[in-house]
């Protein structure tokens, strides 16, 4: 499949090719979610919510500056309860 894919693609004007990518639009954002800046060079894909789920989100997101010299958030354990990490915000 890769050579026939290379094979065609050198038939490709450059011209053509860079209205494709042009159109692709990879140098604007894509937010995950309302309110996240996002990352530029990706295509934004709606799917169902179940098609693929997941038991725990792999995005982890952190409130606040996003000044690099400030320390990361403190990891939280897993194991922890809900009230525990009340308790320990709270105090």
């Amino acid at each position: 499949r890769g050579e026939i894919i290379i094979e065609t693609f050198k038939s490709v004007k450059p011209s053509k090719w860079q209205k494709f990518m042009d159109s692709l639009n990879l140098d604007k954002r894509v937010d995950f979610e309302q309110g996240d800046i996002g990352l530029a060079g990706g295509i934004k894909d709606f799917e169902p919510a179940l098609a693929n789920p997941v038991a725990k989100d792999q995005i982890i997101r952190f409130g606040g500056n996003t000044d690099p010299s400030l320390p990361w958030p403190e990891k939280i354990d897993e194991d922890n309860t809900i009230e525990q990490t009340i308790q320990r915000t709270i105090q």
